[in-house]
């Protein structure tokens, strides 16, 4: 099974909790150049950010989830390719930045 049928199989669990947990399992037992990743989305002086931010700090310090800045070169093009237009957003992306739905 592809990493990316991995994820698609979490999604279907109906805890979001045990969901994200099983995603955060597929993020860290994929290997390779194309890998799925899970991207939160800010910018400053975002309260909602802030929040998100804090809720998620443990799996930010270990790598789990990547922080990008909404206006950052990355953050545009993450963005843009999702059509995301407000933050704080969570992705669960591809290696081509493209949104695994």
């Amino acid at each position: 099974m592809t990493s990316e049928a991995e994820v698609k199989q979490c999604y279907t669990i109906d805890s979001d909790d045990n969901a994200l947990n099983c995603i955060k399992q597929v993020v860290r037992n994929t290997s390779g150049d194309c890998k799925p990743r899970i991207v939160l989305l800010v910018r400053e002086g975002c309260d909602g950010c802030r929040e998100e931010k804090a809720r998620y700090k443990s799996d930010i310090d270990s790598g789990i989830i990547n922080v990008v800045d909404i206006f950052s070169s990355e953050g545009k093009e993450i963005a843009r390719k999702n059509d995301i237009d407000a933050v704080p957003a969570v992705l669960i992306v591809d290696c081509h930045d493209l949104a695994i739905e």
